[in-house]
C-alpha cells in the first residue's frame, strides 16, 4: 500500500471506530467542529498542524496507527491539537522540520499533555489511545511497515 492509500484507511478505521466522548467532549469545549485528520507516524508533526489550520481550524485531532506497550498489537492513536489565535503567522511550531507525529507520540503518553508557547500562541496535545486493536491482518502488515520505515 502506498502512503496515501494507508492515510485513507486509517481514516476509515478512525470513522468506523469513531471518536470517544472524551473527543466529542472536547471538541464541544473548543466550540469548533471535530476535525480528524489521518497521518501517518513519519509524517511532519508541522506539516500534519499546518492540514488543520489550512482548513480555518483552530484545533483538530491527528488520528494515526501506533503500538502500545504490547508489541504484538496495533490501535489508533488520536492526539488533540489546540492553538490558542489559530496559528495565523505562518510560522512553525519551535521543533525541527524532522520532527515527527511519531516522535510527539514517543513523548507523551495516553492521558498525559503537553502546551509548547510560539510567540503570543500557546499549542496544547493531547493524545489518548483506542481501547480497540487493529485487526484486519493486511491492514497491519502495511501499517507496520509505515511505522518502522
Amino acid at each position: 500500500m502506498n502512503e496515501i492509500a494507508l492515510r485513507q484507511l486509517i481514516g476509515r478505521m478512525a470513522s468506523l471506530s469513531g471518536p470517544d466522548d472524551h473527543l466529542i467532549k472536547w471538541a464541544a469545549r473548543a466550540r469548533e467542529d471535530l476535525f480528524i485528520v489521518p497521518v501517518l507516524p513519519k509524517d511532519s508533526l508541522n506539516e500534519s498542524i499546518a492540514i488543520i489550520h489550512d482548513k480555518g481550524h483552530r484545533s483538530g485531532v491527528l488520528v494515526t496507527a501506533s503500538s502500545p506497550q504490547e508489541k504484538n498489537q496495533l490501535v489508533l492513536r488520536w492526539i488533540t491539537v489546540e492553538s490558542a489565535s489559530g496559528y495565523d503567522d505562518g510560522s512553525h511550531l519551535p521543533t525541527t522540520p524532522a520532527t515527527t507525529v511519531g516522535d510527539l507520540l514517543r513523548i507523551l503518553r495516553p492521558g498525559s499533555s503537553m502546551t509548547i508557547r510560539l510567540g503570543n500562541d500557546e499549542f496544547v496535545f493531547q493524545p489518548d489511545a483506542s481501547q480497540q486493536q487493529i485487526t484486519d491482518k493486511q491492514a497491519v502488515k502495511s501499517l507496520r511497515k509505515a511505522i518502522s520505515a
